[in-house]
């Protein structure tokens, strides 16, 4: 275990690690060695896997056609839904992309990795993140889904980011040589943070976080730094209030669109055979102290949200909540768990609960994780997962993005996700084996390019087969 020795003239006994002697974690199931046991381990895999060959992509001989996995994710839900999401996709690569993790996931899967794991966000793309006001009434930076969340390896998330980058630079017309360059410097800033991180303590990455306003720092241009940072003091100003508001507004009138999602009343059946007893469910699950703060708002409304290019056939619900001040409005957001696309290529999640999934691996990647973050499983064997809707305007429209802005954007998603697979896997590793000589990022670079060429090929096949009629979309 560890060695004991005097420091001397002050009697004081301190303790040091014999590079030796193996040391367990607190739960025993941890081997934690050395740091520099660490680095040459991570340097090693250099050697097995090279870094130049992160670049590597080749459509797979049996690749299956990406249309016909995306009409099997859709197999047993909502026409209607269905066809929703096939018409967001169609509008563009960059939109096919957010829908199509799960063809990503199978050629991910087709090529090697480091298999140094971490906990994956799962669904990486740029439009995947934004700016959050947490409970703590602070404005901060996070990946806004964690659906897809599982255990595996850092390449895949890694990977999804930068290709969604090299995707949106094109998305508003960059030459090649741009979007090279968008996702040369994506990878990069993931490089440097990765090496920062590995230099602090657990409990140090732990407590790190992106902050709203660190978007400004990076801003090449100081002409776009006053705008963006009155977008974000009226995120603030107007905060929560402002949000539920809408969402009780929504509730009561039904029918508008936010965020390319429907918000409509609720049927007296439907709240009362599954509404309710969620709600009722969930209030059981919580810890004392969060039971006593709910029993000081009542019930107001309740909706049904629809659509979402990510969330077809899943049942989603808005219940809103008031104290005795009417004004003074706290909502929260019941969402139906699947099984993760990742799911059929990596270890079996430890959690035989979808929703638990979702909730763990939501609070190992989030600096700040909601209080009343949890789930509950309905008496027809249906999961949910239940978080506050304290989200504000998330990510921007990138078709109306200047190139600066767009590179400055995924540089923060990059750091991010760094900052994610740092607290839930070994930095001092994954650094150690990316080095400092710009091979990963040129790498990681030419795979983007790679790749996104391959979405824009399966982009046409879906707009082809919208064409022919193989699918439906919405009008």
């Amino acid at each position: 275990m560890l060695k004991s020795i005097h420091s001397g003239d002050n009697g004081v006994r301190t303790r040091r690690s014999d590079p030796n002697i193996e040391v367990r974690s607190v739960s025993g199931k941890v081997t934690l060695l050395p740091l520099e046991e660490r680095r040459a381990k991570g340097r090693g895999l250099r050697r097995v896997l090279p870094r130049l060959s992160q670049e590597q992509y080749v459509a797979n001989a049996y690749r299956p056609d990406p249309v016909h996995i995306l009409e099997q994710q859709a197999n047993g839900r909502d026409r209607d839904s269905v066809a929703m999401r096939y018409r967001q996709m169609a509008e563009s690569p960059l939109e096919f992309f957010r829908g199509s993790g799960a063809i990503m996931a199978w050629d991910l899967s087709r090529i090697l990795v480091t298999n140094l794991t971490v906990q994956l966000c799962g669904d990486a793309h740029i439009s995947n993140f934004g700016f959050f006001g947490f409970p703590e009434r602070v404005m901060m930076f996070e990946v806004s889904d964690f659906d897809e969340t599982m255990t595996g390896p850092w390449e895949w998330d890694t990977k999804r980011l930068v290709t969604s980058a090299v995707l949106a630079a094109r998305s508003i017309g960059l030459s090649s040589k741009s979007c090279l360059d968008v996702a040369h410097a994506t990878s990069a800033h993931y490089r440097r943070k990765m090496a920062e991180y590995a230099e602090l303590t657990p409990l140090e990455i732990w407590y790190s976080h992106v902050a709203a306003e660190s978007l400004l720092d990076f801003l090449p241009d100081v002409r776009q730094r006053q705008p963006t940072l009155a977008k974000i003091r009226k995120a603030r100003k107007r905060g929560r209030k402002a949000l539920l508001s809408a969402a009780t507004n929504i509730a009561v009138e039904g029918g508008r669109e936010s965020h390319q999602q429907q918000i409509e009343l609720l049927p007296d059946e439907e709240m009362s055979s599954t509404v309710q007893p969620l709600f009722a469910k969930y209030l059981q699950c919580l810890p004392e102290d969060r039971r006593w703060l709910l029993d000081h708002y009542h019930f107001v409304q309740a909706a049904r949200l629809i659509g979402g290019v990510n969330n077809v056939g899943m049942r989603q619900y808005v219940i809103v909540l008031a104290s005795r001040d009417d004004d003074d409005l706290f909502a929260l957001r019941f969402k139906e768990a699947a099984g993760s696309i990742l799911s059929p290529y990596l270890r079996p999640s430890l959690y035989r609960s979808e929703a638990e999934r979702i909730v763990q691996g939501q609070q190992l990647m989030q600096a700040l994780s909601d209080p009343f973050l949890g789930w509950v499983r309905h008496r027809d064997e249906s999961e949910f997962y239940v978080r506050q809707l304290f989200e504000l305007p998330a990510s921007p429209d990138f078709s109306r993005s200047s190139a600066s802005f767009l590179k400055t954007y995924a540089e923060v998603c990059a750091e991010t996700i760094a900052r994610g697979h740092a607290r839930s896997g070994d930095p001092v590793q994954i650094a150690a084996y990316i080095g400092k000589d710009g091979s990963f990022e040129e790498a990681i670079a030419r795979f983007a390019m790679k790749y996104a060429d391959q979405v824009e090929l399966d982009h046409q096949e879906l707009v082809a087969a919208e064409k022919s009629g193989r699918i439906q979309t919405m009008p």
